[in-house]
């Protein structure tokens, strides 16, 4: 069980929301926090995402020396 305290202006748009899709507070706030939990649980760090891709491209030490670089040639 949990209790929760919210600001009233939060409750009162909960109460709008759960009237609207004839639900509970209760599913209304538990889909909302098993949303949160999905999107924090599965995130994925900088370095997971371009790990295979790491090494893969030259550097910008080596694109330096090009004298087109940066000016769309």
């Amino acid at each position: 069980m949990l209790t929760i305290r919210l600001p009233e202006d939060i409750e009162m748009q909960l109460d709008f929301l759960r009237v609207v899709e004839h639900k509970s507070k209760t599913d209304v706030i538990q889909a909302a926090i098993t949303e949160y939990l999905e999107r924090h649980m599965s995130s994925v760090s900088a370095f997971e995402l371009g790990k295979d891709l790491f090494g893969r491209f030259a550097s910008s030490s080596s694109l330096q020396n090009r004298s087109t670089f940066g000016r769309g040639m």
